[in-house]
Order: structure tokens, then sequence, then C-alpha cells
């Protein structure tokens, strides 16, 4: 399972799933160097790793959607 780090609470982490489910998992059984915005993945052992391909991947799709709103032209209303 997947999940992006929305933000640390004390000794808890809350992460959300692709599907926008919100799970908190204790601190300590995620990577020190995580920051908020960072995908992690579960592993066999309970702990949770960082997911950096999957990371990559989510930056540069947000990248190309940024793009395509940068290029939407929008018309003067008439009405105005």
């Amino acid at each position: 399972m997947k999940l992006i780090i929305m933000r640390f609470e004390d000794a808890m982490v809350v992460c959300e799933d692709t599907n926008g489910k919100e799970y908190v998992i204790q601190k300590k059984k995620i990577p020190e160097e995580a920051t908020e915005g960072n995908v992690i993945k579960k592993e066999i052992t309970g702990k949770y790793s960082m997911d950096t391909d999957e990371e990559f991947l989510r930056k540069h799709r947000m990248e190309k959607m940024n793009e395509k709103e940068e290029k939407v032209i929008v018309e003067p209303s008439i009405y105005s």
C-alpha cells in the first residue's frame, strides 16, 4: 500500500491513500528523513520506506497538469 504523508502530529503521521482515505501511523515506523508530501510504502516488517519512484512519477504528473492549465486561454466575456 502506498501512502502520501499529509502532516505530522506529535508522535503520529497522518497519511492518505490514492482514494483519499486517511491513515494514522506511528512516527517511529517511517523513515526519519520523511517529510510532508513524500510517498511511503509498507514493508513486510511493518515499517514504512520511501517510495522515491512513485514520488517522482507523482510530481511529474502534477507538473504536466500545471503546464496544461497554463496553456488554457480564457476569452474575455462580452458581458463584462
